[in-house]
């Protein structure tokens, strides 16, 4: 009897079941996709997207993702970022789709786990394809160069050099980059894998094939305040999907002919174009004499074309003026648009400092310092010396020494000894831009806690009362001062994470995040708020340097303009009350009014 045979016998006799079947993951299976055009570009978030499928038997299990600046340290089995209950249907029936944001300075390497009892796979990506970093300030330094970057999806998509021709930048030094056209199936479900683009092309396509969850993704990046341009093709023959045509605040019209004075309006191009008979929805309007629709969606803004070339190329300016009118149109907004976002990202390089600066985390004074200095050397030194010098054991005073620096270490890294900082606690720093018609907000919140000894915080607990109904219930928190902790002895001591789960739903459980003493953890919240949720009063959070630090920096960086018309309130409520379990909160809250839609 062959070895196999024999130990499925004894297994019977013992009254054993052999071992189930388990998953079968392989690596060319899996692949890593980066940014919606497998490409990273440094200091701005984008976002990593796994695709997976199963030969095995169905996957049930955890989905872990782990980054880092060295393979070291994206193994590292504390380091887990992103965590998930996953399951893929096995024998490679269907294909799973998983997105998530990353930050290339703070990310070299991701690994994917697949885990469940009995079975784990897992592999190692490095992030090779990294662009250069996206500046949208027009006012760059003298004889430095700039390139912002307009992202194309679609079938069947003419060349674009005519584009780049035309397309004006805000000066001489400025470029526009566009990076290869994707199609519409690897559009990613995650809104800030559009954030180093100012402007996205849908070009001919109704998105039939766009991978689940993406739509929603677009659409919550315009909201934030991305623009986006559509350009009918004959794929819209059957109809427009009904959240496509929601995204784009448009119906079909009657009939499909397009009027004369269209036609005259756009150019002689115009007899070889496809027309889409569009009429808007909502409050959505015609611009230029009838030759788009234009929507504004919170900060963002749509535009859908009423014509597009289906030719190789695109029709030069003398052919289609009016295509380029209706794109120049588009691309200043997006300029404009693009500029405030990125400034929000530019503030992360600021944000702990102000964070730290609201808290009440102050130097220990120097008495403390001097009588911790006295009783240290007392009772690790002098009176042990004294003491083993009569027992004629002068050696032992060595041991005495060791033990009571290793105490004092622990004490003072661990429970906070001589901690200036009396209580934990979080701060918040809040820019809410108030949409143009007043009907929501755009909100983005900085968010740092610190605790004066080493302990668990939970920033938001789902399962506390009335949860459903948080800001930040469902918003994506960004860890963007993520260090790796494999690269710090402290990382066993502290079991530092900054993992962030995941339920079935989409809802999100930041925490418990470890805190070690005096040590700032911050992350940002992109979400939406209802128009009532904004600050009713407008009082100093904060007098002196502090307030007028965080203010002068974020005008400098172009969020509020002295000339644009905009207001600044600052107010001493938080927006979002009761969701922190920490004993004591400083919030600053900016409202950044959006002047009225032309």
């Amino acid at each position: 009897m062959s070895r196999a045979g024999l130990a499925l016998l004894l297994l019977a006799v013992v009254g054993c079941d052999p071992i189930a079947p388990l998953p079968e993951l392989k690596e060319e299976d899996i692949s890593v996709r980066l940014g919606p055009n497998n490409s990273l570009v440094t200091e701005s978030w984008s976002s990593v997207q796994v695709r997976v499928k199963n030969r095995g038997e169905t996957f049930n299990g955890v989905l872990e993702v782990r980054g880092g600046n060295d393979p070291q340290g994206a193994a590292h089995g504390d380091n887990v970022l992103y965590r998930m209950p996953l399951e893929v249907p096995g024998k490679g029936s269907a294909e799973r789709q998983v997105s998530f944001p990353v930050f290339v300075n703070a990310w070299t390497y991701v690994t994917v786990a697949f885990r469940q009892p009995g079975y784990v796979f897992q592999r190692s990506y490095e992030l090779k394809q990294v662009e250069e970093a996206v500046d949208f300030d027009p006012d760059v330094e003298p004889g430095a160069t700039s390139t912002v970057r307009l992202l194309v999806f679609g079938e069947a998509v003419p060349a674009l050099e005519q584009l780049k021709k035309h397309l004006q930048m805000p000066n001489k030094r400025t470029s526009l980059g566009i990076p290869p056209v994707q199609t519409p199936r690897s559009l990613p479900a995650v809104a800030t894998a559009f954030d180093p683009y100012y402007l996205v092309v849908l070009y001919g396509t109704a998105l039939d094939d766009a991978p689940e969850g993406a739509l929603e993704a677009f659409g919550r990046w315009v909201e934030r305040g991305g623009s986006l341009v559509v350009v009918p093709g004959p794929a819209w023959s059957g109809g427009l999907p009904p959240a496509l045509a929601k995204l784009l605040s448009v119906e079909r019209a009657a009939g499909d002919a397009a009027p004369a004075d269209l036609k005259k309006a756009y150019g002689k191009a115009a007899s070889s174009a496809y027309h889409a008979g569009l009429v808007p929805a909502g409050s959505a309007k015609l611009i230029e004499d009838g030759l788009a629709v234009e929507a504004r969606r919170g900060l963002g803004t749509v535009t859908t074309l009423a014509f597009g070339p289906t030719g190789a190329e695109l029709p030069t300016e003398p052919e289609a003026p009016g295509l380029y009118r209706v794109l120049e149109r588009a691309n200043q907004r997006a300029l404009g648009s693009a500029r405030e976002s990125n400034a929000l990202l530019r503030y992360e390089r600021f944000a702990e400092t102000d964070l730290r600066g609201l808290a009440s985390f102050r130097v220990p004074p120097r008495s403390a310092v001097v009588w911790g200095l006295v009783i240290y050397l007392a009772a690790g030194f002098f009176v042990p010396g004294m003491i083993f010098r009569w027992l004629k054991r002068p050696e032992w005073t060595y041991v005495v020494l060791v033990v009571v620096a290793a105490s004092f270490t622990v004490l003072i890294h661990r429970y906070g000894l001589l901690s200036a900082l009396q209580d934990p606690e979080i701060e918040e720093i809040n820019v809410l831009r108030v949409h143009a018609d007043g009907q929501g907000v755009e909100a983005t919140s900085y968010v740092g806690v610190m605790s004066p000894n080493a302990r668990e915080v939970r920033l938001f607990d789902p399962q506390a009362p009335r949860a459903e109904e948080h800001p930040l219930h469902t918003a994506l928190p960004r860890p963007f001062l993520l260090r790796d902790p494999s690269a710090s002895w402290t990382a066993e001591l502290f079991r530092e994470s900054h993992t962030i789960d995941v339920d079935r739903a989409g809802r999100l459980r930041m925490g418990p995040v470890p805190l070690a003493p005096n040590e700032l953890r911050a992350v940002r919240y992109d979400y939406r708020l209802p128009p009532d949720r904004i600050p009713a009063h407008s009082v100093p959070f904060v007098r002196g340097e502090r307030g007028a630090g965080i203010a002068a920096r974020l005008a400098q960086l172009g969020l509020v303009p002295e000339s644009s018309g905009k207001s600044m309130r600052y107010s001493r409520a938080s927006v979002f009350p009761g969701a922190w379990e920490i004993t004591e909160r400083h919030a600053v809250t900016i409202v950044i009014e959006e002047d009225p839609a032309e």
